[in-house]
């Protein structure tokens, strides 16, 4: 296994591991549908620098930062702000 965004040994197997091989960060570069990325900034499983280093081998991701989310909780910290940023992303690519 590896480390998606090349992070230290030390990351946990819930800390950005990816077991698959095909799934590797520069293989981000190649997708071709649009890609939006949603990350918490307080998330403690997979710091926020993953997000950011998938974001840098994609250009074309649209990258958010949620403030104050943790793992998978950032519907939670932004309950309106969450629906209208997905609804937003897949009107402007339809």
């Amino acid at each position: 296994m590896r480390c998606v965004a090349g992070c230290s040994a030390s990351c946990s197997p819930t800390a950005g591991w990816i077991a698959s091989p095909a799934a590797r960060l520069g293989d981000i570069g190649r997708i071709r549908a649009p890609l939006l990325l949603i990350h918490g900034d307080d998330d403690r499983d997979t710091p926020v620098y993953h997000a950011r280093a998938l974001a840098a081998a994609q250009p074309a991701a649209t990258l958010w930062i949620v403030p104050g989310a943790a793992h998978s909780t950032s519907w939670r910290a932004e309950p309106t702000e969450f629906p209208r940023r997905i609804v937003a992303f897949f009107r402007g690519h339809e």
